[in-house]
């Protein structure tokens, strides 16, 4: 679920290009396999992802996009960041031979 900040970011942003959008957080975790063989002890380090969902449209991962600008820590999309999102399709456009059109 996003928190506070990430929705308002997306608010600001998303709703500029396509209405409806928003950013949602997802965190994974990374967990070290080795402490755990030596001490029985999981350690386990959080990842954060960040998506931009929009209706009816397939969810696009954009972490590596996100800047922060200032001490808030309140992440924001460059203003070109549309140009830089990889092209996204939905499952059922996905085959063993390559991408069908739809």
């Amino acid at each position: 679920m996003a928190n506070k900040s990430t929705k308002q970011a997306a608010q600001a942003v998303e709703e500029e290009h396509r209405p409806g959008c928003v950013l949602e957080q997802l965190t994974m975790f990374d967990c070290d396999r080795d402490i755990l063989a030596r001490t029985g002890i999981v350690k386990c380090y959080p990842i954060p992802r960040v998506f931009r969902v929009c209706p009816n449209r397939p969810a696009v991962e954009v972490t590596a996009l996100l800047e922060y600008k200032d001490a808030s820590g309140e992440p924001t999309l460059p203003p070109d960041y549309l140009k830089r999102l990889p092209k996204g399709y939905s499952w059922d456009q996905i085959t063993s031979e390559g991408v069908r059109k739809p």
